[in-house]
């Protein structure tokens, strides 16, 4: 049976490795790089890197947006992309996608638009 403290050091293997997967880079911008994704301090994020584990809801938005696989996530069953998920469908994308999405949901409505306007017109 394992031991607390090696199920959360393997959550956090888990994590460090559905970042990679993500294309978010190692070094020492990846704890803010985290807590942006998903709106948490640079301290959860970091203890999540430590081996916290997340409230169930935060851990199935986590998997959905790393897209990979939530069981393996959450225990490390299975695979971290299962089969069929390479067409990435519903997923939000690759690192710098995921943070375009965060900072045009910051947005207020106005911007919204002239950002869709802008895009539109290329």
């Amino acid at each position: 049976m394992a031991t607390t403290r090696q199920t959360g050091q393997d959550f956090a293997d888990r994590l460090d490795q559905a970042l990679t997967l993500a294309g978010i880079p190692r070094g020492r911008s990846r704890n803010g790089k985290l807590a942006t994704l998903f709106y948490v301090s640079r301290e959860t994020a970091r203890l999540w890197l430590k081996g916290r584990l997340p409230a169930l809801s935060k851990l199935r938005e986590v998997a959905r947006r790393l897209d990979v696989s939530l069981d393996w996530l959450a225990t490390g069953r299975g695979h971290p992309r299962p089969t069929g998920a390479g067409e990435r469908s519903g997923s939000a994308g690759d690192a710098v996608e995921v943070e375009l999405f965060n900072l045009i949901r910051l947005m207020s409505q106005k911007r919204k638009r002239a950002l869709l306007a802008l895009l539109a017109s290329e």
